[in-house]
């Protein structure tokens, strides 16, 4: 098991949104997620989007495969407000298919192929968030 990440415990890191996440990884995702400091949210493409202008997330977690999930990352890059709202996606495809399906070279844009180890997610946030 890999350890868990020093000064994680405490922060608060603000807003997560979780679009489109299978109900079954949604409660291990948002644990996660709430263990590493973030207040979590879910909603479809379209109000994450709405809150995004209303908030700001420090996050946005999105099933790849959900229908807008890339749609909305290539909305939200044109938008200067928005353009630097880091991106996990998740799914069960092959890493391959998925990258490319994702923009190259964009620091703020991660894919993590589920099943997912808890320990290994939390570092995908952490290095995602620099």
């Amino acid at each position: 098991p890999l350890p868990a990440p020093a000064g994680s415990a405490g922060v608060k890191r603000g807003l997560a949104v979780v679009l489109n996440v299978d109900p079954l990884l949604r409660g291990a995702l948002d644990g996660v997620l709430t263990e590493l400091g973030f207040e979590v949210s879910s909603g479809d493409a379209a109000q994450a989007l709405s809150q995004a202008y209303e908030s700001k997330p420090a996050l946005i977690v999105s099933n790849l495969q959900a229908p807008g999930a890339v749609e909305l990352l290539t909305e939200m890059r044109l938008d200067t407000l928005l353009m630097g709202i880091p991106f996990l996606f998740i799914g069960d495809m092959p890493v391959e298919q998925a990258m490319g399906l994702l923009p190259w070279g964009d620091s703020t844009v991660r894919f993590v192929k589920t099943p997912f180890e808890r320990d290994k997610l939390k570092l995908h946030v952490l290095e995602l968030l620099g």
